[in-house]
């Protein structure tokens, strides 16, 4: 393996890799209707695609790749810059849409993303999958009535042209985990000052992908206090969560048809 100094790409120059590295892994792609394209796209598994990535990688960050085990060690170690890189010049090649939108989930065997006509059918669809999950691998348990799994979820796309990173919850999620949550460890903070200590893992690539987040919280001796306040504070807030959700999805769906209730969940 050779390993060059990285220089930055225009995105004009990232969009001409993407181009060579699609013709070296699908040399007929661009001959395809974009139907059969977008197709391909969404039930493609690019981390399968040694050459793919073997000149993306290579034109990207100046390392060449004899076999896939130098192609992963070399990934798990990406700093998030060069993967914020990475992300940015592979989108067209992974989402479906004018705004190439790429949801980071999985997806059931033979299921994409184009199998949804909207977000609420992935994920309602989700919802029904995970819990019959639930039901079989855990005795006694009961299934929850669907209130919106979109919590944090991470999705790609482009906002005119720019590559943008989405964080996607549902209305209660946010205003309960968002807004309330953040006012209220505001209020904790004032009782008992506290802050995060980082550790000497922390931003370490993982294998398998993501990074260690390693912090640990100093409270002046008052951790344990603080711990139960944050786990009275848990409590509170999962129950207001339920009764919001069960309020606005009553008040969403009051009086409409099945269209239009879809079109409420559409991007």
């Amino acid at each position: 393996m050779v390993i060059c100094v990285n220089k930055e790409k225009s995105k004009r120059e990232q969009e001409a890799i993407l181009r060579r590295a699609i013709i070296a892994a699908k040399s007929d792609y661009f001959s395809w209707t974009k139907e059969e394209q977008e197709k391909f796209r969404a039930q493609r598994k690019l981390k399968d695609d040694f050459m793919f990535y073997k000149i993306i990688f290579m034109e990207l960050f100046g390392f060449r790749a004899e076999t896939q085990e130098e192609l992963d060690a070399y990934y798990d170690e990406l700093s998030i810059k060069d993967n914020l890189v990475l992300n940015q010049t592979i989108l067209p090649m992974r989402g479906i849409g004018e705004d190439n939108f790429y949801l980071n989930e999985s997806f059931g065997e033979g299921k994409t993303l184009l199998d949804f006509e909207t977000l609420y059918d992935y994920d309602y669809d989700d919802h029904c999958y995970q819990e019959k999950a639930r039901e079989r691998d855990f005795e006694g348990y009961s299934k929850k009535p669907y209130r919106g799994n979109f919590y944090g979820t991470w999705a790609n796309h482009e906002i005119a042209g720019d590559f943008t990173y989405a964080s996607l919850s549902m209305l209660s999620s946010h205003i309960i985990f968002g807004v309330v949550e953040d006012f209220a460890f505001e209020e904790i903070d004032k009782l008992i000052p506290n802050k995060y200590v980082r550790g000497k893992n922390h931003g370490k690539k993982q294998k398998g992908g993501g990074y260690l987040w390693d912090h640990r919280v100093d409270a002046k001796g008052k951790e344990g206090q603080l711990d139960e306040l944050k786990d009275q504070l848990w409590e509170y807030l999962s129950a207001r969560f339920y009764k919001f959700s069960d309020s606005t999805n009553t008040h969403a769906l009051a009086g409409t048809t099945k269209n239009e209730r879809v079109m409420r969940y559409e991007m």
